[in-house]
């Protein structure tokens, strides 16, 4: 950002109004003044920002939305003639799961998806290895407990048993955190085997 605002300035005509040489230096201290109070807010910095305010960042500045998750809830169909035809395997009891509520992500959440969408210090140029550290990076794990693999364009994350695996598989694999064009991915857990 600009260290020193844009100070607005009389017209020639009017330079020797004194009215409006007091208006316009009283404008000029104004703007000095909300200015650096601009500068100190830090707006650019959402990782020290939270709530509404990260919000407001992370939508103006940044153009993104704070996500939401969907909670589900499972069942099983019920007996004979609950389903439609020809929707499932008889002698089956297919699983429903059905949306019961959308919470928007904590604040931890939201400033992760944003440091994956703004974060370059990876690679500009997409490849396995890049992904792999800013996954790594977004569940808070070390880089060699995570697996991809790419069968086409697409690519499987397995990441170890992690608090946020539910929130990140559902962003990753809906599309909230973006990969390049024309690539998806899924996710799955792993265990981690066991020290020798």
């Amino acid at each position: 950002m600009l260290q020193v605002p844009l100070l607005p300035y009389l017209y020639l005509n009017y330079k020797k109004d004194a009215a409006l040489q007091a208006i316009f230096a009283a404008a000029r201290s104004r703007v000095v003044v909300e200015y650096a109070a601009l500068l100190a807010t830090n707006l650019p910095d959402w990782q020290t920002k939270s709530g509404a305010f990260l919000d407001f960042v992370g939508m103006n500045l940044y153009g993104f939305p704070r996500p939401s998750v969907p909670t589900y809830a499972t069942r099983e169909a019920g007996p004979y003639n609950t389903l439609e035809y020809n929707t499932a395997p008889y002698d089956t009891a297919p699983i429903i799961r059905t949306v019961v509520s959308a919470d928007l992500v904590s604040d931890d959440v939201y400033k992760r998806c944003i440091q994956w969408r703004t974060w370059l210090g990876d690679s500009v140029v997409f490849n396995l290895s890049a992904l792999r550290e800013r996954c790594a990076r977004w569940l808070g794990v070390d880089y060699n407990e995570l697996s991809l693999t790419s069968v086409g364009t697409v690519i499987n994350v397995a990441v170890p048993p992690n608090p946020l695996y539910p929130q990140f598989k559902f962003l990753l694999e809906s599309g909230v955190l973006p990969l390049p064009l024309g690539f998806s991915a899924t996710v799955s857990l792993f265990a981690p085997l066991p020290p020798p």
